[in-house]
């Protein structure tokens, strides 16, 4: 019995040590942009997956803005500088040495939460590429 126990057990932690880790790379990668909301006015604007990305790559930040439509509020369409800060709390992105927002990656997702820091600011959901 302690056999069948033992197996079991080790076939458990083999599955568990497979997991894949979805934060593992953080930031780092492509991002499609997926939603913006808040502003003054309050705006909610969905965006087709892959019509804006951002692509983070070690301290470069590539943004291609391929959506034509009304309501573009992504970031301007080129290369910038980016980093983060991670206080006690929260982790906040700077692009072009500007804070942009407090960053929080859950799975597959990305929002940026730029309220602490604006009383009108956006909400922005990304999702991994």
């Amino acid at each position: 019995m302690k056999f069948y126990i033992t197996i079991l057990g080790m076939i458990f932690l083999t599955l568990i040590a497979c997991h894949k880790d979805e934060e593992s790379n953080g930031l780092q990668g492509s991002w499609s942009m997926i939603n913006a909301t808040g502003g003054i006015a309050g705006f909610n604007q969905n965006y087709p997956k892959g019509q804006i990305v951002w692509k983070f790559d070690d301290g470069d930040l590539a943004i291609t803005n391929n959506y034509n439509g009304q309501l573009n509020f992504s970031y301007l369409t080129g290369n910038h500088h980016y980093f983060e800060i991670i206080p006690a709390k929260q982790t906040v992105l700077y692009i072009d040495e500007h804070q942009f927002g407090d960053i929080s990656i859950s799975n597959d997702t990305l929002v940026i939460d730029q309220s602490s820091s604006i009383s009108d600011g956006f909400l922005f959901t990304f999702v991994r590429q």
